[in-house]
C-alpha cells in the first residue's frame, strides 16, 4: 500500500514533513530524550498525521547483546554499533521523528503505511547485520538489532498509546526470533553461509536477511 496521498501532492507531502519533522540523532549526532520527552512530541507527530489524514507508522529499535559487546570487546565497539543502528534511522524513509529513549533503544516515528515501516525495520536491521560481519561477527555474543514496527491508517481510530504498545509487543517477537522467512533461493544462499560461517565458528543466525531486500 502506497501513502495515502489522496488529498495532498508529493510536493506537499515533502512540504509536510519539512514542517514537522525533527532530526533523527544520526543526522548530526545522537539525539537522546528521556521516555516522557519523547512522548510528548509524538503526541504532537500523531496528531498532525490525524488531522492530514495521513498513515503513522512507530518503529522501536533495540540494540542486542550491547552490555556483552562492551565488557567482552570495549566499549569504542559498542559505541560504533549504537551509531551505527543511529544513522540507519532516514529521513528519506518518511522519518519525521526519532531518539534514543535509553542507552541502546530507540523510538521512530514515520509519515508511512505499513510497507514503509517494513522498509525502515530492514534498513536498520540489515545494516547492523553488515557492520556485524565486517567486524568478524563478534562470535558467541549475539550482538545485533531488534526492531519492532507497527502502522495506523488514516481510518483508524487507534490511539498513539495503542500503536505504540503494538510496536513493541512486535519488538519483543523480533527478539524472541530474529529469523525471517525466505524464498527457496535465499534459502538456500543462507545455508551456504551458515556452512562458512560454523567454519568460521560464527553464529549463522546472526546474520539472515530479510526476504524483501534485494
Amino acid at each position: 500500500m502506497e501513502v495515502d496521498r489522496r488529498h495532498y501532492s508529493n510536493s506537499e507531502i515533502t512540504e509536510i514533513i519539512g514542517n514537522i519533522y525533527r532530526p533523527p540523532g544520526g543526522e548530526g549526532g545522537f539525539r537522546d530524550l528521556s521516555p516522557e520527552a519523547w512522548l510528548e512530541g509524538g503526541e504532537i507527530i500523531f496528531k498532525q498525521a490525524r488531522e492530514r489524514g495521513l498513515p503513522i507508522s512507530c518503529a522501536f529499535a533495540d540494540a542486542d547483546s550491547l552490555k556483552a559487546l562492551n565488557d567482552r570487546i570495549g566499549h569504542a565497539a559498542g559505541d560504533e554499533l549504537l551509531r551505527t543502528i543511529d544513522s540507519s534511522i532516514r529521513q528519506s524513509d518518511f522519518v519525521v521523528y526519532s531518539a534514543r529513549v535509553g542507552g541502546d533503544e530507540w523510538k521512530i516515528l514515520g509519515l508511512t503505511d505499513e510497507a514503509g515501516a517494513k522498509k525502515i525495520k530492514q534498513r536498520i536491521k540489515l545494516n547492523t547485520q553488515e557492520y556485524v560481519i565486517a567486524k568478524g561477527g563478534y562470535p558467541g555474543l549475539g550482538v545485533g538489532v531488534s526492531v519492532g514496527i507497527a502502522t495506523a491508517l488514516p481510518e483508524s481510530e487507534e490511539s498513539l498509546s495503542a500503536l505504540l504498545e503494538r510496536a513493541d509487543t512486535d519488538l519483543r517477537a523480533d527478539k524472541r526470533n530474529n529469523l525471517p522467512v525466505f524464498n527457496r533461493k535465499q534459502r538456500l544462499a543462507v545455508s551456504l553461509s551458515s556452512v562458512a560461517l560454523r567454519l568460521a565458528n560464527v553464529h549463522p543466525r546472526q546474520f539472515a536477511k530479510y526476504e524483501d531486500l534485494k
